[in-house]
């Protein structure tokens, strides 16, 4: 696991923790679940953008 991604983990299980302090556990258990999830929604966003910012694209003529 690379510096980023466990720093990255730290902060988000931190963070959730602070809200529900009783759900540690099963915050800690899907944490990692939870980050490639939200990284490929990011990715799946930027595709479909993608889509509509091309040459022949709908916006530009």
């Amino acid at each position: 696991m690379s510096k980023t991604l466990g720093k990255t983990m730290a902060i988000f299980v931190g963070g959730i923790t602070a809200l529900a302090p009783e759900r540690t556990a099963a915050v800690s258990s899907v944490a990692f679940k939870a980050l490639i999830a939200a990284t490929l929604a990011c990715l799946l966003t930027a595709c479909i953008a993608g889509t509509f910012f091309t040459k022949t694209s709908v916006l530009f003529g």
